[in-house]
């Protein structure tokens, strides 16, 4: 496959809110009222295409994620594609709220594909959870978190220890998943990349790069033209 652009793959984990009620159940239902705190990322993990291992910025020892966020910035901007699992929804707007949040510049405008919504597109699949696609596809495995208590003991106790030695690990393995995935989806799915346009030879398969291509035939198109009566 021929590496054309800067394709950059990245993850991020958020940390949790805390609220005050009185109780728990369907009786005692939490508005923005009861929020104490603001959501914030703890760490980014990232790849571009031509690196072997990911790198990650985490948030300070004050749980401040505004310079992690300014130096993730300077690495988004090299970037020509970016490539996540649901991160239109979820990650690059997480990514806005804290740079608007810290007044910071926004992100750039740079091509996005999701492989989420890329394989509800074109696939049939009982699950388009990353996990499972891993699974089914026989890619490497998704690790698994530790549970509630390590957002706890990271976001609200501050826990440094476990940030570098399982979260951060945790992250980085999400975004090391997703280059072979998104290579074994890229022949099948419509994506917005087209590498074909980008490595600047029309004879590429749009969607993965590959100089391989076969003719199936011919489909015939219609033309739009003056009717005469």
């Amino acid at each position: 496959m021929k590496q054309d652009k800067k394709i950059l793959f990245f993850d991020i984990e958020t940390s949790l809110m805390t609220a005050v009620t009185f109780g728990i159940g369907k009786y005692n239902m939490l508005t923005h009222k009861h929020l104490l705190t603001k959501s914030k990322i703890i760490c980014i993990s990232y790849m571009f295409n031509e690196d072997k291992e990911p790198s990650h910025l985490m948030w300070d020892k004050d749980m401040d994620d505004k310079i992690m966020l300014e130096k993730f910035l300077k690495v988004y901007e090299k970037a020509d594609v970016t490539i996540g699992q649901n991160h239109k929804r979820f990650d690059t707007r997480h990514i806005n709220t804290r740079l608007c949040d810290h007044g910071l510049p926004p992100m750039s405008i740079v091509l996005m594909d999701d492989l989420l919504l890329a394989a509800r597109g074109a696939l049939y699949l009982p699950c388009y959870k990353l996990e499972y696609m891993l699974e089914y596809f026989g890619l490497p495995h998704k690790m698994s978190p530790s549970g509630l208590d390590l957002w706890i003991d990271i976001g609200i106790h501050n826990d440094r220890k476990r940030l570098v030695k399982e979260m951060v690990p945790y992250c980085d393995n999400d975004v090391s998943v997703l280059r072979p995935l998104y290579e074994k989806l890229a022949p099948y799915v419509k994506l917005k990349y087209n590498r074909a346009i980008a490595a600047g030879n029309p004879a590429l398969c749009p969607s993965c790069g590959h100089d391989k291509l076969r003719m199936i035939g011919y489909r015939q198109s219609l033309s739009l033209g003056m009717r005469v009566q």
